[in-house]
């Protein structure tokens, strides 16, 4: 491939999903979508700081596309002028220090876009706070985690920095292109496509019956409200889970993200909110299918949605089986690349009527859409782990995403060592804060043993 930076670079299938006006207006607003993140600093980081880390990260990971700005008419990336690169980079940096915890900031972030909405990303000094936005038409969050610890180090100890191994140099992932080299891949996505267009079309329109009063199903737009917990779960929590999956290895492999799935689910059920049968959704990284597992830019994670039937199952670990078994089935069909003909079909409808499908979608979601919640596991947050020694991993960080069409709920997961952090956002005109602090017991070690039924380690002496 070559090394040469490209002048444009046109968004892939998912990226283009992350672009959606609310209005006709392509110049007005457009629904929250950008990724939001904060760490406070043991030390406050300066503007110049920054600064220095984008330029820096920018030299030695061009891929990582820093020198680009969004043509949001034309739905591209286009390189900056080297002339006009430090007024980019600087006008990426902006020092606010608005008084409030954490969460607070993050929260108030969460509910619009990047403003301007030609910067890829957008980072906000809040006194030690660091907070950070990324359309994420830009990247997902698996991009988001290495970039910003990336930049973050590159200001901090620009030695560190320089030690980082090469990343491959791709600027973003053709998704056509990648699914064509094998023509065996092709034929089953179209099969898939054609086999699941009945339940794809009903899925759209939404089940029939669900309840459409206002103001309570209002969908989620600029502005809108959004409440934020974040916390740390120490080495119990991920014992208690890792003991489930360890009282399951005997039947099957089960990952720990089916398990977060079921422990949420539950512990929905438990305080009202959730009723079977369950809609589970879990984020599918699609690099697997490419080859490109170690790096990539732009947007990979799709998504696989399983419905559970009306029964009850004999035991949450007989649900963790039975998610896990049709996960697994859907991986080898390859049924999470089923969708993308239908969004090619679509994007060759022309730009109008893509938003228009898209935006109706979220418009509608809330009546429409049955999922209660998504479960995010982002994983093991290993580049967070270069500048821990410059902040406090216990207090000090927020992952978060914005809510987007009918779901209420969203908890993102990932490993920082061996703690586990967990962010709940939470749209409060449909979800109490009440609630929200009864959902965190789906992440309270004694809570988990209890309900998938598995021993407590005896005690260290």
């Amino acid at each position: 491939m070559s090394t040469t930076a490209p002048d444009s670079i046109r968004f892939n299938a998912i990226d283009r999903y992350y672009l959606v006006p609310e209005t006709e207006d392509l110049d007005g607003t457009y629904f929250p979508m950008s990724l939001v993140g904060a760490i406070r600093m043991r030390t406050p980081l300066s503007a110049d700081q920054l600064l220095r880390g984008l330029y820096t990260v920018n030299t030695k990971y061009p891929q990582m596309r820093l020198a680009y700005s969004l043509d949001y008419r034309q739905i591209r990336w286009r390189r900056v002028p080297d002339e006009q690169l430090d007024a980019h980079f600087r006008s990426l940096i902006h020092r606010v220090d608005t008084p409030g915890s954490l969460t607070i900031l993050v929260a108030a972030a969460l509910s619009s876009n990047n403003q301007p909405l030609s910067h890829p990303i957008h980072f906000e000094l809040h006194g030690n706070v660091v907070l950070f936005k990324g359309l994420h038409s830009f990247g997902d969050g698996r991009l988001m985690a290495r970039l910003i610890p990336y930049i973050i180090l590159a200001a901090v100890d620009p030695g560190a920095f320089e030690a980082l191994p090469p990343l491959p140099v791709m600027y973003s992932t053709p998704l056509w292109r990648a699914i064509m080299r094998s023509p065996a891949r092709a034929a089953r996505m179209y099969y898939n496509t054609l086999r699941l267009l009945p339940t794809t079309i009903r899925e759209y329109r939404g089940s029939e019956g669900r309840p459409t009063q206002q103001p309570a199903l209002e969908p989620i737009r600029s502005g809108s409200p959004l409440h934020v917990v974040n916390f740390t779960c120490g080495r119990e929590t991920i014992l208690a889970f890792s003991s489930v999956k360890s009282a399951i290895i005997g039947h099957a492999k089960v990952s720990l993200n089916t398990i977060f799935q079921v422990s949420v689910a539950y512990r929905l059920m438990q305080i009202g909110l959730q009723t079977r049968p369950i809609v589970y959704t879990t984020p599918i990284d699609l690099g697997q299918y490419f080859g490109n597992s170690d790096f990539y830019a732009g947007n990979l994670a799709g998504q696989s949605r399983v419905q559970t039937g009306d029964q009850e199952p004999a035991s949450p670990i007989e649900e963790c089986l039975a998610l896990q078994r049709e996960l697994d089935r859907q991986l080898r069909q390859e049924i999470p690349l089923s969708s993308f003909p239908l969004e090619w079909l679509l994007a060759l409808a022309g730009d109008d009527a893509y938003r228009n499908t898209n935006r109706q979608w979220l418009l509608s979601g809330p009546a429409t859409d049955p999922r209660v919640f998504i479960v995010s596991n982002i994983g093991g947050l290993g580049d967070l782990e270069r500048i821990a020694p410059y902040f406090d991993a216990s207090q000090g960080v927020a992952l978060c995403s914005p809510l987007m069409g009918g779901p209420p709920l969203l908890v993102i997961v990932g490993f920082l060592g061996r703690q586990l952090l967990v962010s709940i956002i939470s749209d409060p005109r449909r979800v109490t804060d009440e609630q929200v602090e009864q959902l965190r017991l789906a992440f309270d070690p004694v809570w988990i043993r209890a309900t998938f039924r598995v021993k407590t380690p005896p005690a260290t002496p």
